[in-house]
């Protein structure tokens, strides 16, 4: 059967899906209405579609989120978040096993500009994420966060090779946590 997951309100892009092996899956994507773009997420389980939520905050341009769900429920979403008049930022936020989402937060340091994020979870709940990141001189980096017991453990540059840009991370993990 089909089903709109959007409001039907204002033009949709950048749709992803993650699934677990329980047949549960959480889709995202971005929806603009009153001339802002926001990230939105919807639930799936028991062969229906529910609880769609506004993730990011509605005052700024939220593009091209990414999900991650586990097999407990938890899931956690990332996108690009730009604020009014600042810089792109990579923002998260993560579901508990209820079905709640937390407040989105921003995961990455306060240098120039972040963007394209990607993120995985592992069979234990936690998640990683990935993006690119300007430096101060204007080269792109690799940047990670991880989240591990509910909590992010900070965001880590993950190469030291200055003399180009680096970009278009991927990530994945595997069921034993790597």
């Amino acid at each position: 059967q089909l089903v709109n997951l959007d409001s039907g309100s204002g033009d949709t892009s950048d749709p992803q899906i993650a699934m677990n092996s329980k047949g549960e899956a959480v889709a995202v994507w971005s929806e603009k209405l009153a001339g802002v773009q926001r990230t939105w997420a919807g639930s799936f389980a028991n062969g229906e579609w529910f609880a769609f939520t506004e993730l990011s905050e509605s005052e700024a341009n939220a593009i091209g989120p990414q999900i991650a769900l586990g097999d407990d429920g938890q899931a956690v979403a990332v996108w690009m978040q730009n604020e009014t008049g600042q810089t792109p930022s990579v923002f998260a936020s993560r579901r508990d096993a209820a079905g709640k989402w937390a407040t989105a937060e921003p995961i990455e340091t306060d240098i120039p500009s972040a963007f394209n994020p990607q993120v995985t979870m592992d069979a234990l709940g936690n998640a990683t994420v990935v993006w690119e990141q300007v430096n101060s001189a204007f080269l792109r980096d690799i940047w990670a966060n991880r989240l591990s017991g509910g909590i992010w453990l900070g965001a880590k540059k993950l190469e030291a090779d200055d003399t180009g840009a680096a970009g278009t991370p991927q990530v994945s993990s595997d069921s034993a946590g790597n």
